[in-house]
């Protein structure tokens, strides 16, 4: 049941993004090239304002009077609501122009970078934006009440039981501690020699994001720059993530579990200790560990460690230590700690994953270095398979239960 639920909520992706500048940059996918340039212009279909990215869907005329539609596409909605966007900038039939990065096969999309908004009649510039700042609108938007009424709050240390307090509804937080940006100051994975024959293998462009494949357990709970609402129950720690709409349910045991069929997000065990709560998954399918190609393999184990890291300046934080060790892969465990402030009044985005106008590439070494072909299937493959194999058993049925009466009246007709 765990699974199923991880699996529904997982077919959310995209790439890892900030609510910085520093960090959208960072965010840019593989699709696009930095040092190239597009400018298109055309009439807006549809502004889908949701995470992971954030697109503008337009239809450009090209020279030979065909419409093609183009995709222009941006960080997180989560980082544009903060700096003042709603969602209700542009509309259908709006006239746009937009630049930004180009792609690399030629695809036609752009990274967000520069949007205008166009007289329709004239091509006059009505209004300039840039995904960074603040909108400047010609007319009054609706303020979004998820964005202006969010609140850094203080909540208490410990629950009522005496264990650690983490429950509630927390977004990103740059790193208090480094002074620095999420992804910045993640330290690079240490690969022994079959590891690194492994990451060489992989195509960057074949992120298994950008084609909304369900994310690992490392990007969802590791490498997010989002927020997480945590519930502790008596008997299991249940987390909802910003990013991907992920879920998991993590049973509280002092016993990790028995080895078992892989997924990508594994079987998770929960146990507090002291001022911290300890979290173990095992039984991993190979994946991505981020969102830069590094990856890690079908023996690793993750770990995740939460304690409180208040600010007295800012409010009630969770520390979150997320620990790969990969004995296949790694010479040593490779870390990356997050930080979540507790926060009223806010709501997540929702996500809604959109596959570039391109296609992935077919790459056999890829295949090879994450040992995708040699698991036994899993859970996921499992549930795809059984509406087919539902319909396989009952067309059997009708057809034995259809045989079984038709031999009846014959033998009454004989009789």
């Amino acid at each position: 049941m765990i699974r199923t639920r991880i699996l529904l909520s997982g077919l959310i992706c995209s790439c890892l993004l900030g609510s910085t500048l520093a960090a959208a940059h960072h965010s840019m996918t593989a699709t696009y090239n930095r040092a190239e340039t597009t400018t298109i212009e055309g009439t807006v279909k549809k502004f889908s304002f949701r995470n992971p990215h954030v697109f503008l869907f337009i239809d450009v005329e090209g020279k030979d009077g065909k419409i093609v539609n183009w995709m222009g596409e941006g960080n997180a909605a989560t980082g544009w609501r903060r700096r003042g966007w709603t969602g209700k900038e542009f509309k259908l039939g709006d006239r746009v122009r937009i630049s930004g990065a180009a792609t690399i096969d030629g695809s036609p999309m752009v990274w967000l970078k520069d949007i205008e908004k166009l007289d329709s009649e004239t091509g006059d510039v009505m209004a300039r934006f840039s995904p960074f700042s603040d909108p400047k609108l010609p007319i009054k938007i609706e303020d979004s009440p998820a964005s202006l009424g969010a609140k850094d709050i203080f909540v208490a240390k410990t629950l009522p039981s005496g264990r650690i307090n983490l429950s509630g509804v927390t977004r990103s937080l740059e790193d208090p501690d480094d002074r620095g940006f999420v992804f910045r100051n993640d330290p690079k994975l240490s690969y022994n020699p079959e590891g690194a024959k492994a990451r060489a293998a992989v195509d960057i462009t074949n992120d298994p994001q950008v084609f909304c494949d369900p994310p690992g357990l490392a990007r969802q709970a590791g490498l997010t720059a989002y927020g997480l609402n945590i519930a502790q129950t008596d008997d299991k720690i249940i987390i909802d993530y910003e990013e991907y709409s992920g879920h998991r349910e993590i049973p509280l045991s002092d016993q990790l579990p028995a080895a078992g069929p892989k997924s990508r997000l594994g079987d998770s065990v929960a146990r507090y200790e002291g001022d911290s709560l300890i979290i173990e998954t095992v039984n991993l399918l190979p994946n991505w560990v981020n969102h830069v190609g590094d990856i890690m393999s079908d023996e690793a184990r993750i770990t995740e460690v939460m304690t409180r890291a208040d600010r007295e300046n800012l409010g009630s934080v969770i520390k979150i230590v997320t620990t790969v060790t990969d004995p296949k892969y790694l010479t040593k465990p490779h870390s990356m700690t997050r930080h979540k402030v507790f926060t009223t009044g806010y709501d997540y985005v929702e996500n809604a994953c959109v596959k570039p106008l391109r296609n992935r590439k077919v790459d056999a070494s890829v295949d090879t270095a994450l040992n995708k072909s040699s698991h036994t299937p899993t859970l996921e493959q499992d549930e795809k398979a059984s509406p087919k194999a539902l319909w396989i058993i009952l067309l059997l049925a009708a057809l034995t239960l259809g045989g079984g009466l038709m031999a009846s009246k014959l033998s009454k007709a004989r009789k």
